[in-house]
């Protein structure tokens, strides 16, 4: 399996509240980011989250990442989830099977690794 390496601009970050009860938010949360290296373009997310008094995080996410990979254009869509903490935390994150336009069109399910904010 091929690697690409990089890292991304987040460009916009806006969070809705939709419930909270005793300290215990649910949120929508809609992110745009921009990726810079061996992918490069741009990320529409949407996530649906829920955050603890005592600092754990879950979410639930689809997004749209249109790039250039190699000097071809495609796109294709992400599906993901995460758990955690400040100490711990594990996530999923995989491309939904035929979302794949051009190159990746028919492309099969595939893991991927988020490469985190750039410095």
């Amino acid at each position: 399996m091929k690697v690409l390496a990089g890292r991304f601009v987040l460009d916009l970050w806006e969070e809705d509240v939709y419930d909270e009860q005793e300290g215990i938010r649910l949120l929508r949360i809609r992110n745009k980011r921009t990726f810079e290296g061996d992918l490069q373009g741009t990320v529409k997310a949407n996530r649906l989250q829920t955050r603890t008094p005592g600092g754990l995080v879950a979410y639930v996410g689809m997004e749209r990442v249109r790039a250039e990979i190699e000097e071809g254009g495609c796109a294709f869509a992400l599906r993901h989830s995460a758990v955690g903490d400040a100490s711990i935390g594990s996530a999923s994150i995989d491309v939904v099977p035929g979302s794949g336009t051009r190159e990746l069109r028919g492309s099969r399910p595939a893991e991927v690794e988020s490469p985190g904010p750039a410095e």
